[in-house]
């Protein structure tokens, strides 16, 4: 696209591809294109290098069972996370400049508009550093979900901790327990996540045995009520309980033994939503999603985090439906999928 001599676009859009859910279960990869017209001072045009589907979110959403107020107004365009390059900004991003990589919360496309400087992370942009991989940069937005696990967790070097669920989060959340010193143990019914967990480094338990211990800290990874219960009822005396899935389907249940455990255990529950953190570093506060994102980005390039070792699928925008389909048939298959623009 030509800029003239002025600085004025002399064509007004950009032709882009994009990932759109028609309606409610129906995925497809489209084409699109992105005004260039009257750019805000706070926006700017980023062309997306690599984005990361966020199976659990972007699932619930095609199909209708996200929270209420995240449920889709169909067309939709999905996403969550993604790195890209800037090719445009407005005037008042002073922060970046053309050409700067950043990670955003952009959608399943190829160009995108986008507006920084807004008060919470899902509009502001995060610098990535130039000698990350653009791919691995990718699963940051994961690391962070993750991280929030350990942070809130009032921890000592050789406790026992257990993380129920070992999908992509849980694997993560192990991952960051043992750097924080922790003896880590993950449980999944499913045994092909033990396995893959296993391959990572992780050990696991069966359900079986889950009777025989008795841990310093439980987290829910899943999100689901019952495994919440779970928690509760493998965590010891004086010990907490970390809720860092967000539950999303109804459980019917006798919250009156749930209760008298907590109570008579005197037990700690702490939720674990990302949210909590304000978004930039400030005095007096010791955690910030600026922060945050620095450290997670420090984790993968000193490969403390094997991002490469944990992305199992690499995909191109033609292959993003049939994925999606994939993800909710054959969900074993799958722990981290990235859409790699280029291709």
């Amino acid at each position: 696209m030509a800029v003239n001599e002025r600085g004025n676009f002399m064509n007004k859009e950009l032709n882009c591809n994009q990932i759109v859910f028609t309606e409610k279960g129906v995925v497809q990869y489209n084409s699109g294109v992105v005004s260039l017209d009257e750019l805000a001072p706070d926006e700017c045009i980023i062309e997306n290098e690599c984005s990361i589907i966020s199976s659990g979110t972007e699932i619930a959403r095609l199909n209708g069972l996200a929270e209420e107020s995240t449920i889709p107004v169909f067309p939709f365009l999905p996403g969550y996370g993604s790195i890209g390059k800037i090719i445009f900004k407005g005037s008042n991003i002073k922060d970046f400049n053309i050409g700067d990589r950043v990670f955003f919360a952009g959608n399943h496309s190829s160009v995108q508009r986008f507006k920084h400087n807004q008060s919470h992370q899902w509009g502001y942009l995060f610098p990535v550093p130039a000698e990350l991989n653009s791919i691995e940069a990718s699963l940051a937005c994961m690391i962070e979900i993750a991280i929030t696990a350990p942070n809130v967790t009032d921890i000592s070097i050789g406790d026992k901790v257990i993380v129920f669920g070992l999908g992509l989060i849980g694997i993560l959340t192990c991952m960051l327990y043992k750097l924080q010193g922790a003896v880590v143990t993950g449980y999944d019914q499913n045994p092909t996540r033990c396995a893959q967990a296993k391959s990572l480094g992780i050990q696991t338990i069966s359900e079986s045995d889950l009777v025989d211990f008795s841990f310093d800290i439980s987290v829910d990874a899943t999100g689901n009520s019952g495994a919440i219960v779970s928690c509760i009822n493998t965590v010891r005396l004086f010990g907490q309980v970390i809720l860092l899935g967000s539950p999303r389907t109804p459980f019917q249940g006798d919250l009156t033994d749930v209760f008298s455990k907590i109570h008579m255990q005197n037990l700690t529950v702490k939720g674990a939503h990302m949210w909590q953190y304000p978004l930039n570093n400030q005095r007096g506060v010791r955690l910030s999603v600026e922060k945050i994102f620095e450290t997670v980005f420090d984790l993968i390039l000193s490969k403390k985090i094997p991002a490469s070792e944990i992305i199992s699928h690499i995909v191109s925008p033609q292959e993003v439906p049939q994925t999606y389909y994939d993800l909710q048939k054959t969900p074993d298959k799958f722990r981290c999928v990235i859409i790699d623009w280029s291709k």
